[in-house]
């Protein structure tokens, strides 16, 4: 059986329209996620292309863009920085340790859609 991802529904809707390839995700259990592994995403189905480990706070506007930033957070004085910390901080709130602030080290996840028959897809 393939595991369901879980993302808030704006990060649905996001990898649906293949806005979003990246994830982070500050839990130790991400660390074990290896490229080629395959996932599903309420119906269609991402395939893992790369990994690492990083501090939050390093990501970069290229990666917010990944993670799904609305392209009208993208050139306002509020910024893309702005929209992935308080996204980050509404799933991850003050006093888990994993907020903004806190600054944790983090497992990046690189996905692209896959439309593989399930029968071919690599499972974990």
């Amino acid at each position: 059986m393939i595991q369901e991802l879980p993302f808030k529904p704006w990060g649905v809707k996001a990898v649906h329209e293949g806005r979003k390839t990246q994830t982070r995700r500050p839990s130790e259990k991400w660390k074990k996620v290896k490229p080629g592994w395959i996932y599903s995403v309420k119906g269609k189905y991402i395939e893992i292309t790369a990994t690492r480990q990083e501090m939050l706070q390093g990501i970069t506007e290229a990666d917010i863009i990944a993670e799904g930033c609305p392209k009208n957070k993208q050139q306002t004085h509020w910024g893309p920085v702005d929209w992935f910390r308080d996204v980050w901080n509404e799933i991850y709130t003050y006093g888990t340790g994993r907020s903004w602030v806190c600054d944790p080290q983090i497992t990046v996840l690189v996905f692209e859609l896959t439309d593989a028959p399930v029968e071919e897809l690599r499972l974990f």
